[in-house]
């Protein structure tokens, strides 16, 4: 097999539906029908091409009978990777109880091909997900399900609220408090994204946005222990 190309992005096709594209940052495996396999061919970045990036495999190598061949695609460094209990949630006033995400963190030194990643710890598999095509030194957060030994409770007080000559309720103020316990024996970083909607939001101190608002809680649950912390919403539909 010589001059091969492999490109990583997303390519639209719209006169053959049965034709589709993708890349992926993992491993590139190919099967054939069985002998001894020949060292694989390293595959190496040829630059950008309109926003795909495109690989060569540029040493000839030859695919026995009932052989695999694996060719890494990359080694990226990892230039940030955090592990904190996250959770991704929207605004209400009722009270809401449940667990924490296994969630993780990371930044890399080079561009990474939307694909498949396989998280392992110790070892041992955790767990899988898709990243989408992401820029040298992009942020990247996702999640690897629940994690059930840090529970959370969230309430929401209204403290003010503003009318105006005819009654109508114009402007609510709120508190809400996030109250975290584990069972862990370490301590955990928890990290809560609260998306809130309104004409006008102010959160704490922030400078008031339109639309939509976002809270961002921080906080280090002790290890058996607990913890809470809490946020100020104003709501104004006026």
């Amino acid at each position: 097999m010589q001059n091969t190309e492999l490109y990583a992005g997303d390519v639209t096709v719209q006169a053959n539906p049965q034709a589709e594209a993708a890349g992926f940052a993992v491993d590139m495996v190919m099967r054939a029908v069985p002998s001894a396999a020949a060292p694989a061919p390293k595959i190496q970045s040829q630059g950008e091409l309109r926003g795909l990036t495109r690989y060569d495999l540029t040493t000839p190598f030859t695919l026995p009978a009932n052989s695999v061949i694996t060719l890494p695609f990359l080694t990226p460094k990892l230039s940030r990777f955090e592990r904190y209990a996250g959770l991704d949630t929207y605004f209400g006033t009722g009270t809401r109880t449940g667990t924490l995400n296994r969630s993780y963190r990371l930044e890399a030194d080079q561009r990474l091909p939307a694909g498949p990643l396989t998280v392992r710890e110790d070892g041992r598999l955790v767990g899988q997900t898709t990243l989408p095509d992401t820029r040298k030194g992009g942020t990247i957060d996702f999640s690897l399900g629940e994690d059930p030994d840090i529970e959370y409770t969230r309430t929401a007080t209204q403290t003010a609220q503003v009318k105006d000559a005819k009654g109508n309720v114009t402007k609510t103020t709120y508190r809400v408090t996030y109250a975290f316990e584990s069972s862990k024996d370490r301590a955990v970083r928890a990290e809560i994204t609260e998306r809130i909607g309104g004409r006008i939001i102010i959160i704490d101190t922030s400078a008031p946005v339109k639309n939509q608002g976002t809270a961002n809680l921080r906080v280090d649950v002790p290890a058996k222990g607990k913890v809470s912390k809490s946020f100020t919403v104003v709501i104004d539909n006026s």
